[in-house]
């Protein structure tokens, strides 16, 4: 018989800040979607998460467990027989988020048991795929309106309001009452708080424009708010950032575009071609380093391409070889 595993608060924390792995992902979709209980617990550690990470008010919350405490209950729930964990989450990821994971683990407890081939069901997972020059409109079930780009792929759970994106894709959020809708990429999470907005990926980097209302963009431990005409980005692993937009540009055109910068220091320009290109970049000036680049390319480019056109924008000299660039002065 399969072995059972453990989905439980340290998990489900790591991926409401952006570091939960596809598979781990996939097994709380799964726990979720098993009973209606899991995914009300779900909701309402999701919430107070939201709630801290937003420095709202934290007064009602439960002194915050000591660490050695918390270990204690950890090697206890590992140690009884017959189980296993799906991935003990290391503790040292929870100082980064303002005491706030310390606090939800205290106030909702430690473990969550899903059985392996036995009670829960494989959650229905939808998939959308579009070749080089599709465009394509999703409709969910819950009414939220999606606009997949070219070469993108998206993957639906639509019981807990989930999706995977690679690519681009334009959202239009329908409001379900004490439900968020979250879409996860390899660089991060965007959680949806009722707006129109479009995300962009590629490899290790997630852009997020916002049309209509707000969200939250997650990764690396950290969460910031992007709202009307700003510009969230996450690179690598970084922690997002957030810029204002420079011209006025329609959904469509982002959802479109090859390869876009938008105000962008030229030092997360460098990182972001690094990124997508498995590439290495130069900077041999930090004066230069700071200067901004705003350049929408209609086709991807190569490597070559962008690195040509982004160092005459800010009057640079650049010397290519291969997949190594020198950007100077």
């Amino acid at each position: 018989m399969p072995e059972p595993y453990f989905v439980d608060d340290e998990l489900i924390l790591r991926a409401l800040i952006g570091k939960a792995t596809k598979e781990e992902a996939q097994a709380i979709a799964a726990w979720r979607a098993a009973a209606v209980h899991h995914e009300q617990d779900y909701q309402h550690l999701a919430a107070a998460f939201r709630a801290f990470a937003s420095l709202e008010s934290a007064r009602s919350a439960p002194p915050v467990p000591k660490a050695s405490e918390l270990i204690r209950r950890a090697e206890r729930r590992a140690g009884s027989p017959g189980f296993r964990r799906a991935r003990l989450v290391p503790l040292r990821w929870m100082m980064g988020a303002a005491a706030a994971a310390g606090l939800l683990l205290g106030a909702f407890g430690v473990s969550r048991l899903v059985r392996r081939g036995t009670s829960p069901p494989t959650p229905r997972v939808q998939e959308f795929v579009t070749g080089p020059s599709d465009l394509r409109a999703i409709t969910l079930d819950d009414g939220t309106l999606i606009r997949l780009g070219p070469k993108s792929d998206l993957r639906v759970f639509p019981q807990v309001r989930e999706v995977w994106l690679e690519g681009r894709a334009e959202f239009s959020v329908a409001r379900v009452a004490g439900r968020w809708f979250t879409v996860h990429t390899r660089a991060g999470d965007i959680v949806d708080l009722a707006t129109r907005f479009v995300v962009r990926t590629e490899r290790t980097t997630t852009q997020v424009t916002v049309f209509e209302g707000r969200v939250a963009m997650s990764a690396a431990g950290d969460t910031v708010e992007v709202g009307v005409g700003d510009l969230g980005t996450v690179v690598g692993g970084t922690r997002p950032s957030v810029i204002r937009v420079a011209s006025a540009r329609l959904a469509d055109e982002w959802i479109r575009a090859g390869l876009v910068f938008e105000n962008s220091p030229l030092t997360q320009v460098a990182a972001q071609l690094e990124a997508g290109y498995g590439a290495r970049i130069q900077l041999t000036d930090r004066v230069l380093a700071k200067r901004t680049v705003t350049a929408w390319f209609a086709d991807h480019p190569s490597f070559e391409e962008a690195i040509t056109a982004i160092c005459g924008i800010v009057g640079a000299r650049c010397s290519v070889s291969g997949s190594s660039a020198r950007i100077a002065p």
